[in-house]
């Protein structure tokens, strides 16, 4: 994968300025189930991940999980603008959380009876 593809998905986790700091940068090995990471932190890197993967139905468990509310609403327009072109189930436990006034929430809404 080219580095410009990574660094692309990095900034739109909000994640590109803490890698440059890490010591060898995109190459820096993280530790396993992201040791060293905050929970926002591992949450916005599994889904840089999820990001640069082809597939046309994505389920996103907590997605949102461990974030500020800022941060919340920067990953749920990056999610708005990747679930264009295929299938984005967001499953998530706040649905009376004011991040949920996004589009993107009025079906989960919908399916757990929180209007």
């Amino acid at each position: 994968m080219a580095d410009d593809a990574l660094w692309h998905v990095l900034a739109q986790v909000q994640l590109a300025e803490f890698v440059r700091t890490l010591p060898e940068g995109l190459d820096t090995v993280i530790g396993e189930q992201g040791y060293g990471l905050s929970g926002g932190q591992r949450r916005r890197l599994a889904l840089g991940r999820t990001l640069l993967r082809p597939a046309q139905i994505v389920i996103l468990d907590e997605v949102t999980a461990h974030l500020d509310v800022e941060m919340e609403h920067l990953i749920m327009e990056v999610l708005r603008e990747y679930s264009r072109d295929k299938i984005v189930l967001y499953v998530g436990h706040r649905a009376d959380h004011e991040v949920c006034r996004h589009p993107l929430c009025h079906a989960r809404r919908a399916f757990s009876g929180n209007r």
